[in-house]
């Protein structure tokens, strides 16, 4: 057929199918609309025509008549008719151009093609721009002919050659001028077979059009958005094996993809017949086909259409995937203008899987943290600092971080700007700055470098320190912010250890870095900081040597000591740290030395006062790694030393003048006599254990004893005194105290004397059944096979009813003093490896303990050493007593020549080789014995009630007290109300209950507190075991009294309580006090301390006046 009646010819059926050319000459506007949009030709004004659905298209005003289907008139340009049938390839040919009103061609020599050359208009969104055309080239040109005089072929989208070669001409609909030849100009650049111009238009060597246009990309699915999309399709149709998905541009990745238990064929179709091909064949249950294609439904027909879930295409639509696979019905705008959200979360439900939106509605505070986790392993629903501190610490996170593309990186940091405030942005900002993870550690230097006690002093540093931040320093509410997460984040790393340990090594390499390592003590966390807190306490402990101790000042040191986080990891020398303060206070309220005047009276000062400070000194031996805190230590206990060595020698001259009087001195207990005293009358009241721990002093028997009171163990005494000590036989050796106190009498012997003698007792046999005398087990007998504790025999023994006296030799102290001298021990429970099965056994039998020794002993410290024949401290008396060194003589010398001996009185003397610690002298630590009763839970022997707690004042602080807030004191009671009838209308107030007398000499907002409707409301969450008003009252008062803070056993003490009672009542006054679990009243386990946060307590309790004007 002749070319000019094939244009003439109207479109066959296969015509709606010709996919080829609207890939190239337009576009759908949406699947199945049927209209073609950026249809080639010159529009109006010389502007790119379009079709009827495009607004963006050329002026549709024209009076020439819009079309619609194939070969429609698009505009007042030139018309594409299709020829051929289909399936041997779509062909059209360029009609003649149309004619304006006065018959003069339209085209770009016409008269608006005239107009239009002047200038260059783009279309509205950025469309194609016409230019002027060069003045040698003619404005119409013969279309270039295919082989076998073919009419011109229009290539489909996306296949390219010599003379379309551009990858994107189908989608975007550009097109260059052609070369009258009909390729591209060979006198002009070209760039893949596209002709470049030099003002950036391209010329594509397509057969007789003229068309230019912006570079226009539509954007290529991806596989997550297909593989979600296929995944919302099949929750509704759950055996779908072929989806079609409507898409503009192109799919370019593997054709075959396997994801789990699914596998996905991805086929580009760009044609009909590209879609039946693909439908051919059978697949694999588990495997869906997936067709992509720019096509709309109806052109692809019904037969390909029936095949495909929902007989139809799905527009891939990223947000609205999303919606379709978090069941939402709406999305929150702030995601809606940012695409690579919906990507993101694509990704996220096709791998993970994703909840319904709650009520289906999509909002950002339930995306970010998705998104979050998704890109930055930032885990948690709502972040806040300190976990994104702790997320910034993990190279891993901070390197995500830095590679994601500028605008998620920026949405990140709006984000999280936006809900945790402009700190976010510095630590961000931090974070990208450096190759290191440095934000948190860098907070935590900021404490010290903008701290207020430095300043003026580190603004250097601060400079310096910029090049860590990325930028200038921030505000100081920012940087204050910083630290203080910077804080918390490390203090939540205690389970990891070595994680906290590397973030805080590299805090301070970085203060030493700026030179500001010095100041590391302005900090709580930097173990830097905590050496330099106890080096200052050391230098205020070693002024002590020569003036009265700063008790304020070394106080304030000590708190800031225990107020850094250093301070939980090491209790014990966060201990000796106490017990320096303790004998600093001890100095300070010594007064003019009073000399005793009995050895009773010697005995009982040195059990009040000098068993607590020999304590105290015990603990300081060990020293400490920071040298200035070790060298004030040594000045410290050499003053205290001094003081200790002139009581001493008084005890040892009253010692000896009473050993020469040959008469039972006063306010003692003789070691032979502890049993008929003590333990006899004690076994016709209850069984009883007793347990001697051979070589335990006064000071060991105070620290195990306020081990064992502070949880499930109470000391009693007669009537609630104190007992007395025992004084040990002399010399205070085993051989002869041991003995004579086993034996009650004074002797010296074996093992064997001691057992024959306890069984033998009199007075115990006298409350032991017939056949089951008193029994005594010594070291070697107190561990035996099957048991690594205690000897079966001996926990049989214990847990007897037959068996009333039972007693254990314990050799834990004395074994210490032969070569413990490199341990630092502490004498609880847990040390002694038979005590804690022991006392299990005796509290299952409802046994009374006493708990003795029958001697002390003084550990070695700069001792010196002299000849002599007879023990560890002390020789036979040659008549010659050196310095240092008194004679005794009396019937309680049991050793040496005739009841005489010649002894030690100072604790440097020492007559064998060093050891960890001696006996045998005539220091009060040495001879004198201490005895202790103990019961558990609510055992009481008749007469016998809880001691009270024996520390001197000087062993827990009195700080000032605080300033009071204004308190709302309770309404007065009001007077009855007289009855005016017989019968009121209204009721009666009741009058507030009168306050106890218990605490009418308590603080007034004590009182209020219990006034308070709050308290009374309160009570009655406690239960059954609410104690009264006035426990509570005693309990507010005395914790106020010391400032908020005491240890459990001074206020158990100061309430008159035993220790081990006390856990039990603060239990319940928790419940009562803390209001909304807030911590009114809080306890501190590793340091053993109870606070009471008084202001809080007044604020939950509505005890605050209110600001009245």
């Amino acid at each position: 057929m002749p070319a000019r009646l094939a244009a003439l010819r109207p479109p066959t059926a296969g015509a709606a199918h010709a996919d080829e050319t609207r890939g190239l000459a337009a576009s759908e506007d949406r699947p199945g609309d049927g209209h073609a949009r950026g249809a080639t030709g010159g529009g109006r004004r010389g502007r790119a025509g379009g079709g009827a659905g495009d607004r963006r298209g050329g002026d549709l005003r024209g009076r020439d008549e819009h079309l619609s289907g194939p070969g429609r008139r698009t505009g007042r340009g030139p018309r594409l008719v299709q020829l051929g049938d289909p399936r041997r390839g779509l062909e059209a040919r360029r009609q003649p151009a149309s004619r304006g009103r006065r018959g003069r061609p339209n085209g770009p020599g016409g008269p608006r093609g005239r107009r239009a050359r002047g200038r260059a208009r783009p279309d509205a969104e950025g469309g194609a721009v016409e230019g002027r055309a060069p003045a040698h080239r003619p404005a119409t040109r013969p279309a270039r002919c295919s082989p076998a005089g073919r009419s011109p072929t229009i290539r489909p989208a996306g296949r390219r050659d010599s003379r379309a070669s551009h990858p994107e001409d189908g989608a975007a609909g550009g097109e260059g001028r052609a070369h009258p030849g009909g390729g591209p100009d060979p006198t002009r650049p070209t760039e893949g077979g596209v002709v470049r111009r030099a003002d950036g238009d391209r010329q594509h060597g397509l057969e007789g059009r003229v068309r230019r246009t912006r570079n226009v990309t539509q954007p290529a699915p991806t596989f997550g958005q297909i593989r979600a999309k296929v995944q919302a399709v099949r929750r509704k149709i759950p055996d779908a094996s072929a989806v079609g998905i409507h898409a503009p541009g192109r799919y370019a990745g593997d054709r075959v993809r396997r994801e789990g238990a699914d596998t996905y064929r991805i086929e580009q179709c760009d044609s009909p017949l590209a879609a039946r091909i693909a439908l051919l064949g059978d697949e694999p249950a588990a495997t869906v086909t997936v067709l992509v294609t720019g096509l709309a439904d109806q052109d692809l027909g019904d037969d390909v259409l029936v095949r495909l879930a929902g007989r139809r295409l799905y527009p891939l639509d990223p947000w609205q995937i999303v919606k379709e696979l978090f069941q939402a019905h709406a999305v929150d705008p702030r995601l809606r203008g940012q695409g690579w959200i919906a990507d993101r979360l694509l990704e996220l439900a096709t791998a993970a899987g994703v909840p319904a939106a709650a009520g289906g509605y999509l909002d950002a505070e339930i995306v970010w943290p998705m998104l979050l986790q998704r890109l930055l392993g930032l885990e948690g629903d709502r972040p806040d600092l300190p976990l994104l501190l702790r997320w910034s610490a993990v190279p891993e996170n901070v390197g995500r971080f830095r590679r994601l593309p500028d605008e998620p990186r920026r949405a990140i940091e709006g984000w999280l700007s936006a809900s945790l405030g402009p700190t976010a942005a510095a630590v961000l900002r931090c974070a990208g700055a450096t190759d290191q993870p440095d934000a948190l550690p860098v907070g935590l230097a900021l404490g010290v470098v903008h701290h207020p006690a430095a300043a003026g002093q580190l603004d250097r540093a601060a400079g310096r320190l910029e090049r860590f931040l990325g930028g200038p320093t921030p505000e100081p509410a920012v940087t204050d912010r910083w630290h203080a997460a910077a804080t918390e984040a490390v203090r939540l790393l205690d389970a990891d250890t070595r994680a906290r340990n590397g973030l805080l090594h590299r805090a301070e390499e970085v203060l030493r870095e700026v030179q500001a390592d010095e100041f590391a003590h302005l900090t709580d966390v930097l173990p830097r900081g905590f050496e330099q807190r106890l080096a200052r306490l050391g230098g205020l402990l070693a002024v002590t040597a020569d003036e009265p101790p700063a008790v304020a000042e070394l106080t304030a040191a000590r708190d800031a000591v225990r107020r850094h986080d250093q301070a939980r990891r090491e209790p014990r020398r966060v201990e000796r740290v106490d017990m320096a303060l303790r004998l600093a206070r001890w100095l300070a309220a010594a007064g003019p030395e009073v000399a005793p005047r009995s050895l009773g009276a010697a005995a009982a000062e040195y059990v009040a006062q000098g068993s607590f400070v020999d304590w105290a000194r015990s603990a300081l031996r060990a020293g400490d790694p920071v040298r200035e805190l070790s060298e004030g230590y040594a000045r410290l206990l050499a003053r205290v030393a001094a003081r200790r060595e002139a009581q001493n020698r008084r005890f040892a001259e009253l010692l000896r003048d009473q050993t020469a009087a040959a008469a039972r001195p006063a306010d003692v207990t003789p070691v032979e006599a502890v049993l008929d005293q003590l333990v006899a009358p004690l076994a016709a009241l209850a069984p009883v254990l007793v347990v001697l721990l051979d070589g335990m002093s006064p000071a060991v028997s105070r620290e195990l004893t306020a081990d064992l009171t502070r949880l499930d163990w109470a000391s009693l005494g007669p009537g609630g005194r104190a007992l007395p000590p025992g004084l040990a036989a002399i010399p205070c050796v085993t051989e002869a105290s041991r003995t004579s106190l086993f034996c009650g009498r004074l002797a010296t012997g074996s093992v064997a004397d001691e057992a024959a003698g306890f069984a033998a007792h009199a007075a115990l046999k006298l409350h032991c059944r017939a056949g089951q005398p008193p029994v005594l087990f010594h070291k070697i007998a107190l561990t035996g096979p099957g048991d690594a504790a205690l000897a079966a025999n001996v926990r049989e023994a214990v847990a007897s009813a037959q068996k009333r006296v039972v007693g254990v030799v314990v050799n834990a102290v004395d074994d210490h003093l032969l070569k413990g001298e490199q341990l630092d021990l502490r004498w609880t429970r847990d040390e002694i490896k038979v005590l804690l099965p022991l006392l299990y056994e005796a509290r299952s039998a409802r046994r009374v303990v006493v708990l003795l020794s029958d001697h002390g002993h003084l550990l070695d410290d700069q001792t010196r050493a002299a000849d002599g024949d007879g023990g560890e401290r002390w020789r036979s008396d040659d008549g010659r007593p050196g310095e240092g060194e008194l004679a005794l003589r009396g019937p309680r010398v049991l050793l040496g020549d005739g009841h005489r001996l010649i002894a030690p009185w100072t604790e440097r003397l020492r007559y064998v080789g060093r050891k960890n610690g001696y006996h045998g002298g005539l220091t009060p630590q040495e001879m004198l014995i201490p005895i202790t009763v103990l019961a558990a839970g609510d055992l009481r022997p008749d007469g016998w009630v809880d001691a009270p707690d024996p520390a001197p004042d000087w062993w827990e602080p009195a700080p000032p007290l605080a300033a009071l807030p204004a308190v709302v004191l309770p309404p007065k009671p009001s007077a009855p109300k007289v009855p005016t009838s017989l019968f009121d209308d209204e009721e009666e107030t009741p009058a507030v209950p009168p306050v106890a007398p218990a605490v009418a000499s308590s603080p007034i907002w004590v009182a209020a507190l219990l006034a308070s409707p709050v308290f009374t409301e309160q009570k009655k969450l406690g239960g059954r075991a609410v104690p009264d008003d006035a426990t509570f009252a005693g309990l507010l008062a005395a914790l106020d009294e010391a400032g908020g803070k005491l240890t459990s056993a001074a206020l158990a003490r100061r309430m008159s309580l035993p220790p081990f009672r006390l856990r039990g009542l603060l239990a319940v006054c928790q419940r009562v006090l803390n209001v909304d679990g807030f911590a009114v009243l809080g306890r501190d386990d590793p340091s053993d301390t109870v606070e009471l946060n008084r202001s809080l307590l007044l604020r939950q309790f509505d005890l605050i006046a209110e600001d009245r004007p």
